[in-house]
């Protein structure tokens, strides 16, 4: 039982998208925080009973078996995703239980009637790896660092945030999860050396390139596919078992209802790990129902030459990202000293193979694939909570922008821009009323709504009656990646805090976008953005180093959080209180 008088020092979250781990830093080490079940790591599963009771972790794993619809998994691969047209169908295949949009505009889970906002997820298993923490340390755990996928976006980063507050935790940091892994492998080694970080978790894929130069970490390189992970290498060796079992029956292909799938897919994830070893390995299934009522055993060979073949394209989609990685710093193969392997997907053999093709050697496995990027989180925690700072300097993985009135994309704060960062832009246009709105996005999407919509900088009080109106805006990210924006119109002297609304849909905003006449020039570009290859890796992060991320308010006074944990208060909007989070206080 934690002490009501004691509290403990900083831990690292790493909220992982199929397992989740903590970890604190003993003021020698860093070491792995285990569950009171025995686990260096929780599964990110949770669900509900009909009574709205919750369970999180490994009982809740066991129950995706009988119950899949019932249980939410993977959901931070769609964290912060706007539900935008097209987009349910485009991800619910992937899942068992069903996803609709939430009262925020983001994708969320419907479980018994109920729709789950997947930030509430996040805090629900934040909230178990906190509780767990505090039994094993006897301590009220109330900091956190918490890391999320290089290649996340705004919304996605600003959320995880909000989850960390939602479960009780004061976040200090978010930091990249390679980032993270690459602190853990440079931790007590005073080593200059350029390193690749490939993490290929449950559910993402971010590369890295950080330079390591006496105790600091500059990270010169970002990129990502934010999904592509564990679970598409899972679903590819249940295709094969599956088109196995179909050929037996003597049938072209094979559907299967939503338990069989389930109980299939938890065999492929055991067989998965078997091939890892051995050259094959057999899938055994009794009285596997099939959707005519009947029912089947399952016993097939699979090879790893089978599996690997399957999984060509995934293995291809890899190599693609870590060559626009190199690409993009100015990088060639052999300018990496040191290629860092972390997440579980790590350990198929192809991905070695392919990487020793690549690189010409063979990967670091001094760090454990598992455990590397909670580790590095409790070492930026214990940094964090005053002690000997580790000096970190990360960059932006995705341009941020607006659109055109021919919809094109216009980047305003450029990819790989040191961090933090901040641009001045000059809007001209002709407001309708008195309100005039600036579309935000995120992504590499040449058309501006293929890339991820932020939402919109509302300004009130404009007015156009004289013609085009002239307003100068300011955007802000600080060292983890978090947006402000601050306006001013054209004659005054007044500047004022501007928010974030995401209550445009992206064809509503296209179309205001065309009325206004809206155009947007660079007026005064950072140099921190805008110079950010021709510096150099110091002055990159010259003022980074001095920049403090800020500190925020805790839970209560969010406004939003899990039915059944939650106070209710007065909810602002959702751009109001997330922008409010960003605000240093």
């Amino acid at each position: 039982m934690a002490s009501t008088t004691d509290t403990a020092p900083a831990i690292g979250i790493d909220l992982g998208t199929t397992n989740s781990c903590a970890a604190i830093h003993d003021g020698t080490r860093p070491r792995v925080i285990s569950s009171n079940l025995g686990y260096a790591t929780i599964p990110s599963v949770l669900t509900f009973d009909r009574e709205g009771g919750c369970v999180v972790g490994q009982q809740a794993e066991r129950q995706m078996v009988l119950h899949p619809a019932s249980c939410i998994y993977g959901s931070k691969r769609l964290l912060g995703r706007a539900c935008v047209p097209g987009t349910l169908e485009r991800f619910q295949p992937h899942f068992a239980y069903e996803l609709v949009g939430d009262a925020e505009g983001f994708i969320a889970a419907r479980i018994h009637d109920q729709t789950v906002p997947l930030v509430d997820v996040a805090a629900r298993i934040l909230r178990a790896l906190r509780e767990a923490a505090e039994a094993a340390l006897g301590k009220r755990v109330e900091r956190a660092v918490i890391t999320v996928p290089a290649y996340f976006h705004e919304n996605q980063r600003a959320l995880v945030r909000q989850a960390g507050q939602l479960a009780g935790l004061e976040v200090l940091q978010i930091i990249n999860e390679p980032t993270a892994a690459a602190l853990s492998f440079g931790a007590k080694r005073d080593e200059q050396k350029r390193v690749l970080v490939f993490d290929l978790g449950g559910g993402t894929f971010d590369v890295s390139i950080v330079e390591l130069a006496g105790g600091e970490l500059n990270v010169v390189g970002v990129d990502g596919d934010s999904f592509l992970g564990g679970l598409d290498f899972d679903t590819r060796l249940c295709a094969i078992v599956q088109q196995k079992l179909a050929t037996r029956l003597g049938k072209k292909e094979l559907e299967l209802d939503t338990i069989a799938r389930a109980r299939l897919l938890a065999a492929a994830r055991s067989a998965k790990h078997e091939l890892s070893g051995h050259a094959q390995t057999t899938i055994e299934l009794r009285c596997l129902s099939l959707p005519d009522g009947s029912m089947v055993n399952v016993q097939e060979q699979v090879s790893a030459a089978e599996y690997e073949a399957a999984c060509a394209e995934l293995l291809s989609r890899t190599h693609a990202v870590i060559k626009r990685a190199l690409d993009r710093s100015r990088l060639r193969p052999q300018d990496i000293q040191e290629v860092l392997l972390v997440g579980g997907q790590t350990r198929m053999p192809a991905v070695e193979r392919q990487l020793v093709e690549f690189f010409g050697k063979k990967p670091s496995k001094r760090v454990h694939p598992d455990e590397a990027v909670a580790l590095g989180a409790a070492i930026a925690a214990y940094a964090r909570d005053g002690h000997t700072p580790s000096v970190v300097r990360d960059m932006l993985p995705m341009p941020i922008g607006t659109a055109r009135a021919d919809g094109q994309f216009q980047p305003l704060i450029p990819r790989n821009a040191a961090l933090p960062a901040e641009v001045t832009v000059r809007v001209t246009a002709q407001p309708v009323g008195t309100t005039l709105h600036l579309p935000l996005f995120q992504g590499d999407g040449s058309h501006a709504f293929d890339n991820e919509v932020l939402g919109a900088i509302t300004f009130n009080g404009v007015s156009g009656k004289r013609g085009p109106v002239d307003l100068s805006v300011t955007l802000r990210l600080d060292a983890e990646g978090l947006l402000t924006a601050s306006a001013r119109q054209a004659g005054t002297a007044q500047e004022q805090t501007v928010q974030l609304s995401s209550n445009h849909v992206p064809t509503a905003l296209l179309a205001e976008v065309v009325q206004s006449r809206l155009e947007v020039t660079v007026e005064a570009p950072n140099a921190k953005a805008s110079n950010a290859k021709a510096q150099g890796p110091a002055a990159q992060g010259k003022a980074a180093s001095t920049t403090k991320a800020p500190t925020t308010a805790k839970a209560d006074a969010t406004g939003r959080g899990p039915a059944s944990a939650r106070k209710e208060v007065e909810k602002p909007g959702f751009w109001q209180r997330l922008m409010g989070f960003f605000r240093r206080t």
